[in-house]
């Protein structure tokens, strides 16, 4: 190999000028004669190296052109669903949809994060994916578990683009949109502290959008709706000037915009809702009233996002007029009508479409609140209720949720059926009530929340029992309960629901030791509920609802 390296440099050194081109071949041909098994390795090898640069490349290419087909069919696939959402019974098709949408965005996730506007694709269409599986304010499939998921996965992807660009505004809005959509199944799932976390979160990101300035007509959409989402949320932690001012941030963003008016008039649902928790009953009636106005002058996308704001305006001013055992106005009558037209409502919603799981949980508040207000009118119309909302509840298949909508529904419905003299079957669905909260692993509980399910299912056991000559364990049930909200910390005498809640368990416990000859103890329990509304007398001296639980609590 020396002697044909030397060869090689003195070939190199020749020059063509110091001879003539018929001894230029005939050395050549010399050369390739005594050295022709290293120069046809060589040969070989430069032909393989040219071979596979021509493959790599050709595979390069190919890939290529594979991944940006797999990236355009995961997009059109995600903007079929947008097109089939609006049609009543298509859940089953998006369920389809939502298999080879997974598929095609684990395939493109490798190669998303090198790139921030492949990052932003993939992180988007995770998000709609998560609102195809399960978050609570849209159409959906009830997957929960996978909803989160998903919008974690969105959230990762979001978050690396705003890292190297935290002024994209497509990024901004996109991460308020994934956080807003946390919140609400934070919301759903009793995940109290995550919730507010997700709408800080949520408010900062539509924040940044709405400073930058120029803010598109799609921008404002998403920025009143996810201000009146945020608004609803903390209406619903109890947060009440928290949430008329995120409300109206919602209302001043829609403005007077024709196509945003539905959020004009669910920002004024959820004021009308928190004004009712602040006693203001009258302002309560009125804001929701001018909300029905906003929205039948109101162009909506399409009909299933109609008639889930329709049904939650009616159903507010159902709860305003007369909610059974809680604030409102005390007009039993006309509650039952209006919540009637939620009720009918939904049931129209569901029959067009035998898969959708948004539609059937709102029979949870249709029913119950209906079926409450009925049971002491008409326990055998209120009965019929509480079946049917447990019918279509029971048609929602692995849904925690639901499971616990329905042991909340099956706690109710006993009220009615020991109205009915049917005594056994009422403990028995109370017996099955708690049998699902197992499951959901919602009870034992060592803190009870008093608006969730389980406060309903332990407090028609002790219901129960007291009503079948059993007040001493009805006592120790209500004893329970008490606990549990107390671990809770409620705040009796700055919150009215709190006060409500607590007065409603210290006038059972009152009863019951009275029955059971604890007399010291009744007048402890008596004691503190009439506390209570001497307080609320004292903070709204004006107010109807706690003249009249003042009046009560007053009685011996």
């Amino acid at each position: 190999m020396e002697a044909f390296a030397n060869d090689i440099r003195a070939f190199q050194d020749w020059r063509p000028v110091q001879a003539r081109s018929g001894d230029a071949w005939y050395r050549t041909r010399k050369f390739l004669r005594r050295y022709r098994v290293p120069v046809a390795a060589v040969l070989l090898l430069l032909m393989g190296l040219s071979l596979g640069l021509y493959e790599v490349n050709r595979e390069r290419a190919v890939a290529q052109r594979r991944f940006q087909q797999v990236r355009q069919l995961a997009n059109k696939v995600m903007a079929l669903d947008n097109v089939i959402e609006p049609l009543l019974g298509s859940t089953k098709a998006r369920q389809e949809i939502v298999a080879m949408s997974k598929e095609y965005l684990e395939g493109l996730g490798v190669e998303a994060h090198a790139d921030p506007d492949l990052a932003l694709e993939v992180g988007t269409a995770y998000t709609a994916l998560a609102r195809v599986q399960g978050v609570p304010n849209r159409q959906n499939l009830g997957e929960y578990a996978e909803a989160e998921e998903s919008l974690i996965k969105a959230e990762s992807f979001i978050d690396a683009v705003l890292t190297a660009s935290p002024q994209n505004r497509s990024a901004l809005l996109k991460s308020a949109e994934v956080n807003h959509d946390r919140m609400i199944l934070a919301d759903n799932a009793h995940r109290h502290e995550a919730v507010l976390d997700h709408a800080r979160k949520a408010a900062a990101r539509v924040d940044g959008v709405l400073a930058l300035g120029s803010t598109s007509s799609y921008e404002m959409r998403r920025a009143a709706l996810i201000f009146g989402n945020i608004a609803l949320v903390h209406k619903n932690q109890h947060l009440y000037e928290d949430s008329v001012r995120y409300a109206r941030r919602s209302i001043e963003v829609a403005g007077t915009v024709p196509t945003l008016q539905q959020f004009v008039g669910s920002a004024l649902s959820v004021i009308a809702d928190s004004l009712r928790y602040l006693g203001d009953l009258d302002g309560a009636l009125k804001a929701i009233r001018e909300a029905r106005k906003a929205v039948e002058r109101a162009d909506f996308q399409n009909e299933p996002n109609r008639l889930s704001t329709t049904f939650s305006l009616l159903w507010r001013e159902g709860m305003i007029l007369g909610a059974d055992g809680q604030i409102s106005l005390e007009k039993p009558d006309e509650a039952i009508i209006v919540l009637q037209k939620a009720f009918d409502l939904i049931e129209d919603w569901v029959k067009k479409d035998a898969d959708s799981a948004s539609g059937r949980i709102l029979f949870t508040q249709g029913g119950r609140e209906l079926g409450n207000i009925l049971v002491h009118h008409d326990p055998q119309r209120a009965l019929a209720i509480f079946d049917h909302a447990l019918l279509r509840l029971g048609e929602v298949k692995n849904n925690a949720k639901a499971r616990r909508s329905e042991a909340q529904l099956l706690a109710c419905s006993s009220y009615a059926l020991r109205r009915l003299n049917r005594v056994n079957e009422a403990g028995q669905r109370i017996d099955t009530a708690f049998k699902l909260l197992r499951e959901t692993k919602d009870y034992p509980a060592e803190r009870i929340n008093s608006d969730d399910e389980t406060e309903t299912v332990v407090r028609a056991w002790g219901a129960h029992l007291a009503e079948t000559g059993q007040p001493q364990r009805a006592a120790d049930v209500y004893e329970e309960l008490l606990d549990g909200l107390m671990a809770w910390h409620p705040d009796p005498n700055n919150d009215l629901r709190h006060a409500t809640s607590l007065s409603r368990i210290y006038e059972a416990l009152s009863s019951l030791e009275l029955r059971n000859g604890q007399t010291d103890h009744a007048q402890t329990m008596s004691a503190l509920r009439l506390e209570i509304w001497r307080n609320w007398d004292h903070k709204l001296p004006r107010v109807s609802f706690v003249h009249r639980q003042l009046d009560a609590a007053s009685r011996p």
